[in-house]
Formats: structure tokens, C-alpha cells, sequence
């Protein structure tokens, strides 16, 4: 293939993806949080145990389950309840 072509080629190839990769925001009317506060401590305790195996490849001891089971519980499950260096 000609070296133009290639280029030429290429370019069209670079503008395609570079135009399509814009990001979009599409905004859901009334999409707000649910309250988390009604969760079952089941699926909370399932999570932390998901949680200590996928990170240190072992089940919490009952301590540990108990102590970050309060944690999540004291801050309503937020985002930035995880942002400590306890325990």
C-alpha cells in the first residue's frame, strides 16, 4: 500500500475514534439515592466477608466482622466510611 494512503488512512482512522469517544452525559429525571439504612445486615456482613476474601484471601474473624459491620452501620453505608486506617 502507498505510504499516502496509509497515512491518510490512519488519519481518518485517528479523527473517527477521537470524535466518538466524547463523553455524554444523559441526566435520569428524579434518579436519587435510596436510603441505605434499610438494608438487611445480612447482605452487609456477605459484602465484608466478599470484601476480607477478595482482598487478603480469608474470612473476617467474628471481631472483625463485628467491628466493620458497625462502622458501615455508624456511616449510613457512605462512600467515605471506607476511608480509615482502624483495625
Amino acid at each position: 500500500m502507498n505510504p499516502k494512503v496509509r497515512k491518510i488512512l490512519l488519519g481518518v482512522v485517528v479523527l473517527v475514534l477521537a470524535i466518538s469517544c466524547r463523553k455524554q452525559e444523559t441526566p435520569i429525571p428524579d434518579n436519587t439515592a435510596p436510603y441505605y439504612g434499610t438494608i438487611a445486615t445480612v447482605l452487609i456482613e456477605n459484602y465484608i466477608n466478599r470484601s476480607f476474601i477478595d482482598l487478603i484471601s480469608r474470612e473476617p474473624f467474628d471481631k472483625e466482622m463485628e467491628h466493620y459491620l458497625e462502622h458501615l452501620r455508624s456511616n449510613d453505608l457512605s462512600m467515605d466510611s471506607g476511608r480509615y486506617n482502624d483495625c
